[in-house]
């Protein structure tokens, strides 16, 4: 009888130290998962207060004319007009006047330049479900982001101080090169009080420079 009672015993504390360790594993795995998300979730909220972004989605839209060449053709000069937080964008140059919609969006000219609007508002237009810190050194903090407007491909690196965004390695379903896939570099970014009013990048294929973006005459305008 006592052989049994100190079996029962012994299996008691198995069972009771199993839960324990099951409980514990359980706690160590939230706590885990919850300073991942504050570590997403601080470096988003670093990138947007370095772009000002609390000011950004107080404006109804912003305005700027993009001069986009690639090799020595000049592809685009001309306005874009995008809102905060929707997928619409405003094609304004001298030979073209269209609005720009990510889901319907079917030529590649016509991607080409939401690409360019995204990439200008990828600070602002960042969204925690499909944001991810991936890792940090003394040089450059890096980040994945999908797009939930076209499914674009960004793996950003932002400095790790000031937060700003040095570079992005993109993929999108463009087809035509190099905005199908290769790094964007942002070369300059001048701003006065913390809102751009300049920018100039250039697109990095294979390590040769296929394309380049000049930003300048950004505004704000009350109608889109």
């Amino acid at each position: 009888m006592k052989k049994i009672y100190t079996v029962i015993v012994c299996f008691s504390f198995i069972i009771s130290s199993c839960k324990t360790d099951k409980k514990n594993s359980t706690n160590v795995n939230k706590e885990t998962q919850t300073q991942n998300i504050s570590d997403d979730q601080r470096l988003l909220n670093s990138i947007q207060e370095a772009y000002n972004f609390s000011k950004f989605k107080k404006e109804k839209q912003v305005k700027f004319n993009v001069k986009l060449s690639v090799s020595d053709t000049i592809l685009y000069n001309g306005f874009l007009i995008l809102k905060p937080n929707t997928p619409e964008i405003r094609v304004l140059g001298s030979q073209i006047d269209t609005i720009l919609n990510a889901n319907s969006i079917e030529s590649d000219f016509h991607k080409t330049l939401f690409f360019i609007a995204e990439s200008y508002a990828l600070p602002f237009w960042l969204k925690p479900d499909t944001f991810q810190k991936e890792s940090k050194n003394d040089s450059l903090v890096t980040s994945d982001f999908t797009s939930h407007l076209t499914n674009s491909h960004f793996k950003i690196s932002t400095h790790p101080t000031t937060h700003i965004i040095e570079k992005i390695a993109y993929k999108t379903d463009i087809k035509n090169k190099p905005f199908n896939e290769g790094k964007l570099y942002y070369d300059k970014y001048i701003t006065v009080n913390r809102i751009p009013v300049a920018m100039k990048w250039y697109l990095e294929v294979n390590q040769q420079v296929s394309a380049r973006v000049e930003i300048s005459r950004i505004s704000y305008p009350d109608k889109f």
